[in-house]
C-alpha cells in the first residue's frame, strides 16, 4: 500500500540535498536532469514496489527498478529507463497509477478547485511539451489553500505552486499529466 506521508517526507528531506544512495543525473548537461529519478525515489520510499525483470530488459516500460550500485551511465542495467527518464517514467506510470489523466492547463484552471480536491499528497504530475513529450516530473507535497505545492529536483524546490505553474503553461500547447497514486 502506498504511504503518501513517507513519499512526501522523502521529497521534503531530499529535494535539495540529493540522497547519495542513488545516482544523480543533474550533472549531465543536455541529458534532462534528475526529476524522474527523484520522483521514482519518492514513490519507492512511499512503498511502491519495484517491478523487476531480466537486467537486459532495463529499457522496457514494463519494468521499474533501481538496484544498489546503479550509476548515472547509459547502459547501466541496474536502473531502468522508467526510473530515470521522464518519457519512460510516464509510459510506465500511465498504466500503473490508480488513475491517470492528461489535460490542457487551461482546462484544469477553469475547474481548479475541483481538481485541487481530487488530488492528494504524494500524487505525481508531469509537464509536457506541445508535442506531448514530458519535460519535468514533480510530486504534490502540501496543500496551500486551494493550491498545491510541488517538490522536484533539477530545479530543486518543495514549494512550487501548481496554480502558478499551470497559469504559466496556459495557451502554450503544453499539457499536464496527473498520476493519482493508489
Amino acid at each position: 500500500m502506498y504511504d503518501r506521508d513517507a513519499a512526501v517526507a522523502y521529497a521534503n528531506r531530499y529535494y535539495q540535498n540529493h540522497n547519495p544512495a542513488y545516482p544523480d543525473f543533474d550533472d549531465q548537461p543536455w541529458e534532462g536532469g534528475n526529476c524522474a529519478n527523484f520522483i521514482s525515489q519518492c514513490l519507492y520510499a512511499g512503498g511502491m514496489p519495484w517491478i523487476t525483470g531480466p537486467p537486459s530488459q532495463y529499457t522496457s516500460v514494463k519494468y521499474w527498478w533501481c538496484q544498489p550500485g546503479a550509476t548515472d551511465r547509459d547502459g547501466d542495467k541496474r536502473i531502468t529507463l522508467t526510473w530515470k527518464v521522464a518519457l519512460a517514467f510516464g509510459l510506465h506510470w500511465a498504466k500503473r497509477a490508480a488513475k491517470y489523466t492528461e489535460e490542457a492547463p487551461a482546462t484544469v484552471l477553469l475547474n481548479f478547485n475541483l481538481w485541487s480536491r481530487r488530488l492528494d499528497r504524494g500524487d505525481v504530475i508531469q509537464l509536457t511539451q506541445a508535442n506531448g513529450n514530458p519535460y519535468h516530473t514533480l510530486i504534490l507535497v502540501q496543500r496551500s489553500g486551494s493550491d498545491w505545492l510541488l517538490a522536484a529536483q533539477t530545479y530543486d524546490t518543495n514549494d512550487r505552486s501548481l496554480f502558478s505553474t499551470l497559469t504559466a503553461m496556459a495557451g502554450t500547447g503544453q499539457r499536464v499529466r496527473f498520476y493519482q497514486m493508489g
